[in-house]
């Protein structure tokens, strides 16, 4: 799951109460970040140079100036399968930038990777938030000791130990996270969208796995990837590992036990079935991915860096103009796809306006059963009855609904959660990304993605997703009598339900409450 993509909800009301408290009896200084500290500036590879990935791509490029060719990776087994080839594939470059990366085998075979591509001299720079990686001090430390590879933290907690009281000392920064995912090699390929590095983002859990969605971009698109990467990379919120983390000492420390803790990883995950499907996969992949590119215009839209400053300074440059000005343009639908859906007032004014100018509007999103952050629901649920009302389409992901690879793993009977990250406007022009529609990527986090001119690319996705709905998603509805009811086709017969489907009394309970909480701007 990603147990910290809504991290102010975490953050307020009794927490927030309970942990000034114990700021108070238990602090006598305030720690901080030296955000000045010396680091070298660096810039992505140009792609230029003649390798295996620039050879393969220099003809299906020169009949296609100007343009790039896309892939959508819907299957959680290709999206990890492609960036191990690439990692294996790589002759100079490799820029990973990602909110997290897990503490689990799939995470490990990905590092493991990387660290393979450094011995062969590779340059791999990986930039992750600092989120997630509490514990990780040594493994981050041994890493960064390869001379190949380097190791950057973005917006790092003043603490290593008890950081969540960086959210009462210091909270309009340390709530500020960089929620980016990207994965570029040699300055010709990239993989831009929804997934961390994680088991669940590749359906690798037997209990639960995520429905995401990343893009592979070939082309200039992948340099413009790169300068997206160089300015967070280069900029004054990412530093290096010696400046957050002391030198680590032990048996445990350094870069040979690291290895071994990689070797033992690796060695145990290629006993599995879900090893054997990534390495079937992984068959001439590249090949097949590139033979069926679709060409298109594109626009690369991030955030800058500094929206981790709470100063308003990032409100200059951020993505949201683009998004809504692709958005103004829409003449006849509007499709979103976002599993943390949280409109609120301002969210419901643009999509009446939407709808005002006769654009039929379709919104998919997580039920209750399905998310993996009540809260999240909670904040969403009370816009329902408006949107529907304003002529809104709403569809909420079960949670019984299949997981593309999940089956070839042998994870077949894991349940499901939305966590793509899309939109479609008139189904000729597609966003992929990180992008939520909710108050948190809008204003507090950092977000990226592409816009891509394509009509077949989003005809496709807008096609393949409705198509599935009648197995995949409830449609939320009003009846009559102006009270929601909930919609369920399975096996050519449709079910009414009055109450958040599949959900117990306590959930239902638990999500009612969290309504009351003034956390909405921070979902």
């Amino acid at each position: 799951m990603e147990p910290d993509d809504r991290i102010g909800r975490l953050v307020t009301g009794a927490f927030r109460l309970s942990a000034g408290l114990v700021l108070m009896l238990q602090l006598q200084a305030c720690a901080t970040v030296d955000f000045d500290y010396p680091k070298t500036a660096s810039t992505a590879w140009n792609g230029i140079e003649d390798t295996r990935l620039t050879r393969q791509a220099s003809s299906l490029l020169a009949a296609h100036p100007g343009e790039s060719g896309f892939e959508l990776l819907d299957d959680g087994i290709d999206a990890l399968s492609l960036r191990l080839l690439l990692s294996r594939k790589a002759a100079h470059s490799i820029d990973a930038q990602y909110y997290f990366i897990l503490d689990d085998p799939t995470s490990y075979v990905f590092l493991d990777e990387l660290l393979d591509a450094a011995d062969r001299g590779v340059r791999v720079r990986l930039l992750i938030d600092d989120i997630q990686t509490k514990g990780y001090n040594r493994g981050l430390e041994a890493l960064d000791s390869h001379p190949n590879f380097e190791i950057r933290i973005f917006n790092p907690f003043g603490r290593r130990t008890g950081r969540e009281l960086d959210f009462v000392t210091d909270f309009g920064r340390a709530n500020r996270r960089m929620h980016n995912k990207s994965f570029t090699v040699d300055g010709i390929i990239t993989i831009v969208g929804g997934r961390n590095i994680g088991a669940e983002y590749f359906a690798a859990r037997d209990d639960v796995n995520f429905n995401d969605l990343d893009v592979m971009g070939l082309g200039p698109v992948a340099k413009d990837v790169g300068a997206a990467f160089d300015a967070y990379w280069n900029s004054d919120f990412a530093l290096p590992i010696a400046a957050i983390v002391e030198p680590q000492t032990g048996d445990d420390a350094g870069l040979p036990s690291f290895r071994a803790r990689l070797d033992t990883a690796v060695d145990d995950a290629e006993t599995t079935q879900y090893s054997d499907a990534v390495r079937d996969t992984g068959i001439e992949q590249i090949d097949a991915a590139t033979s069926n590119l679709v060409w298109a215009d594109y626009q690369v839209v991030f955030d800058s860096p500094s929206k981790a400053r709470d100063d308003g300074e990032g409100k200059k440059d951020a993505l949201t103009a683009p998004l809504a000005a692709a958005i103004k343009k829409a003449k006849t639908e509007l499709f979103v796809t976002s599993p943390y859906f949280v409109p609120r007032r301002h969210g419901l004014k643009g999509f009446r306006e939407v709808r005002e100018r006769g654009v039929e509007v379709v919104i998919w999103t997580n039920s209750l059963a399905a998310t993996d952050v009540t809260a999240v629901h909670a904040g969403y649920a009370p816009y329902r009855r408006d949107l529907l009302e304003a002529g809104v389409e709403i569809y909420e992901a079960r949670r019984d609904t299949r997981v593309k690879g999940a089956r070839r793993g042998g994870m077949a009977g894991s349940r499901a959660s939305l966590h793509a990250k899309w939109f479609a406007i008139d189904r000729s022009r597609l966003f992929v990304g990180s992008f939520n529609w909710d108050p948190r990527s809008i204003g507090i986090n950092t977000e990226m993605g592409i816009l891509i001119d394509s009509p077949e690319l989003a005809t496709r996705i807008v096609e393949s997703t409705l198509a599935q709905f009648p197995q995949s998603s409830f449609r939320v509805y009003l009846d009559e009598r102006g009270r929601l009811r909930w919609s369920s086709t399975k096996g050519g017969e449709t079910t009414v339900l009055t109450k958040e489907p599949g959900t117990s009394w306590w959930q239902r309970l638990s999500a009612g409450f969290m309504r009351l909480l003034p956390i909405r701007g921070q979902l």
